[in-house]
């Protein structure tokens, strides 16, 4: 039975929760379901994590695609400062890292268990897509998506020659 002191897991359909976290060079980033006018792209990890060093590199990938349409990408860094800095540099992640500090306020107000976790919210709230760990088709299905409702021309997520796993749990 879970433990009734514990959040329930956000999950597609759900509403996000509000937050505010500063980022690795101390900007604010927050969400603010139902008050926004772009979508949002949350992806949770931890550098320590390496379902999280395979995934992210992906996702900056993904990142460079959609970056300037309307559309809000974030990294939640269960990090400190330095942490998130040294893990954007070693693994190429160019987006804003959000710092979700002990004890995990965040990450623990939306259930998560386990990294990475990457979420799309909509600018009313709900959660149109939650991906857990690293599933390559669940990955591809996401840039297609962006790609399409972005007005981006579609593109590979995943190039030929590349040695990436159907599926690696977080």
């Amino acid at each position: 039975m879970p433990d009734p002191g514990t959040p329930r897991k956000i999950d597609v359909s759900d509403k996000a929760l509000d937050f505010a976290l500063v980022d690795a060079w101390g900007q604010l980033r927050s969400l603010r379901p139902g008050r926004e006018t772009t979508p949002a792209v949350l992806a949770f990890f931890k550098a320590t994590c390496p379902t999280c060093q395979l995934a992210m590199p992906f996702l900056d990938r993904l990142f460079r695609a959609v970056e300037g349409k309307p559309i809000r990408f974030w990294g939640i860094a269960q990090e400190e400062k330095v942490e998130a800095h040294r893990f954007s540099v070693d693994f190429g992640v160019t987006f804003p890292l959000a710092l979700d500090l002990k004890p995990y306020r965040v990450s623990r107000s939306y259930g998560l268990t386990h990294v990475p976790v990457v979420y799309v919210v909509e600018p009313n709230g709900d959660v149109s897509r939650r991906v857990e760990g690293f599933v390559k088709r669940e990955y591809a299905a996401l840039a297609f998506d962006l790609s399409r409702r972005l007005g981006v021309p579609p593109f590979e997520l995943f190039q030929p020659g590349e040695r990436v796993p159907e599926l690696q749990p977080g």
